[in-house]
């Protein structure tokens, strides 16, 4: 978590804050306070639920803390845009600078509702990107004999195209070892939704006004009738798919009525571009730079069910050595 919070932060906030011991430490335990918090307040009837989320909950403190870390970022911008207007010389390309670029008001440059936003986006990219590393990575370790391949991709792309976005693209097997990772590890449901008005199907089935649904994602992964052998890790699925005329459509950030890691249709995660380059973006570094195993050569760690989630082990471990 700490590798995903810094790297993300890397894009948010920029050097030196993504660095800081007290901000990592601050937006790693904020998702676990929001969702605690949430608990607590929902035990309320709606009309002290405003009342008791600042009083019962780590919430505002978290706010606070976060304000004291961004003040500095949003000062400087606000004095950049007062002398430059929207664009100066080394304008920073990050999180702080794309608020006040999309904000509707001068009320939206205020430094608590930038630490607010900072702190949200947070929630949406550190937690699941950790998830989706660790699973990977695990993958990595159990499954050695995809590393050669993997690593001479990444060589011969990287070689050829540099660090760049476009060789990102390029790297169909690891990105097809990523989504595999993430095939088999979903969560038991995917895209819930409360119908607001009664729902007639196709089929005639009616689904009254309240209704909650979700699809079905970790029976769909592992159905075998949308996958050949479902059940078994096949690392470069996806990327075998071109040869028969489905690889565009296996793209990870793709939308497919068989595969559901980023939702589908218009409320799809917008964030998932961003998502897949950095997570290809480190498991290059760590191809490039480390072998990796699980000790003494043992199996994959079972993975385990939180609250319809399925969370790879918090307890294993995995060793690194620096390649020479």
């Amino acid at each position: 978590m700490k590798i995903v919070c810094r790297t993300t932060n890397r894009v948010f906030v920029g050097l030196p804050l993504c660095r800081d011991p007290d901000f990592q430490e601050l937006n790693e335990q904020f998702t676990i306070d929001v969702f605690i918090g949430a608990q607590i307040i929902n035990l309320f009837p709606e009309f002290l639920k405003p009342r008791v989320g600042p009083v019962l909950t780590k919430v505002p403190g978290r706010i606070k803390r976060a304000v004291h870390h961004i003040r500095p970022l949003v000062e400087e911008q606000l004095k950049q845009r007062e002398r430059h207007g929207k664009d100066w010389p080394d304008k920073p390309n990050d999180l702080i600078s794309w608020l006040f670029d999309e904000a509707k008001g001068p009320h939206l440059h205020k430094v608590e509702e930038i630490a607010i936003r900072v702190l949200s986006v947070n929630v949406a990219a550190i937690h699941t990107t950790t998830n989706a590393l660790t699973h990977t990575l695990f993958n990595l370790a159990a499954y050695p004999e995809y590393v050669a391949p993997l690593r001479e991709e990444v060589e011969s792309v990287i070689e050829a195209e540099g660090w760049t976005k476009l060789s990102m693209q390029k790297m169909r097997k690891l990105e097809s070892f990523i989504m595999e990772s993430q095939r088999s590890a979903v969560g038991a449901q995917a895209m819930n939704r409360k119908i607001l008005q009664n729902f007639t199907f196709s089929n005639g089935i009616t689904l009254p006004a309240g209704t909650e649904v979700a699809i079905a994602s970790y029976e769909t992964h592992l159905d075998d009738k949308n996958y050949d052998g479902a059940h078994e890790f096949q690392g470069f699925r996806f990327s075998n798919m071109p040869h028969e005329g489905e690889g565009l459509k296996h793209q990870f950030v793709s939308m497919a009525p068989n595969y559901y890691t980023f939702g589908m249709g218009r409320h799809a995660c917008p964030g998932r571009f961003f998502a897949v380059n950095e997570l290809k973006a480190m498991l290059v570094y760590i191809l490039l730079n480390y072998e990796v195993k699980f000790p003494n050569d043992g199996p994959r760690p079972d993975n385990f069910w939180f609250s319809g989630l399925l969370t790879a082990s918090r307890t294993a471990e995995v060793m690194f050595k620096k390649r020479m």
